[in-house]
């Protein structure tokens, strides 16, 4: 429920902040997005995630609840922390003051390693949707197995 929440939270602040573009550096690649698009992506992958989970709550498949807290509160920290660098980095940009410039923090060094660690806790989801299934499969069969 949180991540549907947070879907929609994305998707509201993605009209807000429209103008705003995202500015990544990862060595010699330079990537700007528009932030609407960048929030939309965000919002449509929560509300991905949030359906997953619904699902899997519907056909009573109980996840390992510690990797599922990891997973929703971990994600949604961290697109907090994305959003926060981003909007640092944004001020930093706007700025032109040349000894600004040279004592800025790397905010973009930030947000890759954000994003990868986000892609990362992904991961841990679909460890725990297989190790969860397989759980389920288990006791479906030992259940069948002591009825006949």
């Amino acid at each position: 429920m949180l991540l549907l929440i947070a879907s929609i939270l994305l998707l509201v602040l993605g009209f807000y902040d429209d103008e705003q573009k995202f500015n990544l550096n990862f060595k010699d690649t330079y990537f700007v997005i528009s932030s609407l698009d960048f929030y939309w992506l965000f919002s449509i992958l929560t509300l991905l995630l949030g359906l997953i989970y619904i699902i899997f709550e519907k056909f009573n498949v109980v996840l390992f609840s510690i990797l599922s807290k990891i997973h929703i509160y971990g994600t949604l920290i961290l697109l907090l922390l994305f959003f926060y660098y981003s909007y640092k980095n944004s001020i930093i940009e706007n700025h032109k003051n040349f000894e600004e410039l040279l004592n800025q923090t790397d905010y973009n060094s930030y947000m890759i390693i954000t994003l990868i660690v986000i892609v990362f806790l992904q991961l841990l989801l679909l460890m725990n949707i297989f190790a969860s299934t397989i759980k389920h499969i288990r006791v479906f069969v030992a259940k069948n197995k002591i009825n006949e």
